[in-house]
Formats: structure tokens, C-alpha cells, sequence
């Protein structure tokens, strides 16, 4: 099956590091292998696959990966930018937390528990700075974890920053394309739609 056939040619394209990368041969990504998982857990919540013993040691391999690749982060912050904290989060970042959250069922390297714990801490500081497709997965993250202190400000906040027409309904002007290969406008919205239904289930809206 086509299905299959996929699987496969993805499967063969990942590197022994676990990561994935644009094209075959070149250094893996930290980007593309955060939009496959993405993609995979995506299919796992839709109940549209169910993945075998490959699949499950490839999603394995490639979390191994992003959590070097934090704990690495985490790794070149001096004593003073860690206590301070001003160093920000990194879109890479904030989807790192919200892929690894998705797969909770696989233990997160030791190394990388502190590294989330503090990202975690600017990213719930800092969400307003998100482009929209990624507030919308880390408050849903935020939701499924039940921080609700940080939830309601990004609920009143999205609420605040809709526009609504009986032409259009309710949509966010800001919601734009950007050079962004993972999150068309038409992405971004079906994230908020999701969310939306989840957390606050009004019809109207």
C-alpha cells in the first residue's frame, strides 16, 4: 500500500542519530524532525494509524535526538543567563516542548529534565511572544497539563484578538503567512479551531 511504501522511504531517511533531515545525506534538523513527530502524533490523536515496533523505536530514536539538542541549549547558557532568564525561548524550543509532551508515554532523556523544566518556566513567561500555530499547541499543552493560571490569559488574549463578521466568522487577521514551510494560515486556524473545541466547546464560536 501507498501507506506503507511512505512509511518506509521515511523510515530509511532517518539518520543514526534519530534526526531527519531536508534532503538524504545532509545534517539532520532539529525543525524537521519536530514537524514528522508532529505529524505522527497528529495522526495518532486523529485514531487514523496505529504505528508498529518500527515506527515506535524511529519515534524513540528521533526524541533521543531532541533531547541532546535541548540539553545541549540548556548546556551553553552561562550560570547567569540560567538565573536570570533573559534569554528567551526559541520557536525550535517551544515546539520541542509541546512534540515531547505529545509523547509522554516514552521516557525523556535524564539529562533534559532540567533543561525542560526551564524553558517550560520562560515559555509560560513569555507566549505572547509565539507566532500563533505554536501558542496554539503549547496552550493545549498547558491545557492537557492543567495549568489553568497560564491557560486563562491565553484564552482572553485570543478571544481579545479575533475578528468576527457574518461574512467571515471568526478568524485572526494576524494569522499570515510567513517563511514558515510547516504552518500555512489554513494550519494555523484548524490548530485554533482544535483548541477551541477542546478547551471551550461554544458553538457559536
Amino acid at each position: 500500500a501507498a501507506r506503507e511504501a511512505a512509511l518506509a522511504r521515511l523510515l530509511e531517511a532517518q539518520d543514526e542519530k534519530g534526526g531527519w533531515s531536508w534532503f538524504k545525506g545532509m545534517p539532520a534538523s532539529r525543525s524537521v524532525t519536530l514537524s514528522i513527530l508532529q505529524g505522527m502524533a497528529r495522526l495518532t490523536e486523529l485514531g487514523a494509524v496505529e504505528y508498529g515496533e518500527a515506527e515506535k523505536r524511529a519515534q524513540i530514536a528521533a526524541l533521543r535526538f531532541l533531547d541532546e539538542r535541548i540539553r545541549s541549549d540548556y548546556d551553553r547558557l552561562t550560570e547567569v543567563e540560567r538565573n536570570d532568564q533573559k534569554s528567551g525561548v526559541s520557536l525550535e524550543q517551544v515546539d520541542y516542548l509541546t512534540v515531547r509532551y505529545a509523547y509522554r508515554d516514552i521516557p525523556v532523556m535524564h539529562d533534559a529534565m532540567e533543561a525542560i523544566r526551564f524553558y517550560t518556566t520562560i515559555a509560560e513567561r513569555d507566549w505572547q511572544r509565539l507566532p500563533l500555530a505554536a501558542l496554539a499547541r503549547f496552550a493545549m499543552m498547558e491545557y492537557q497539563s492543567g495549568k489553568k493560571a497560564v491557560l486563562e490569559p491565553i484564552m482572553a488574549w485570543l478571544r481579545k484578538t479575533a475578528t468576527i463578521s457574518d461574512e467571515k466568522g471568526m478568524y485572526w487577521a494576524n494569522n499570515r503567512s510567513r517563511a514558515n514551510a510547516f504552518a500555512s494560515p489554513i494550519d494555523t486556524h484548524c490548530l485554533l479551531m482544535a483548541f477551541f473545541n477542546e478547551v471551550s466547546p461554544d458553538k457559536q464560536e
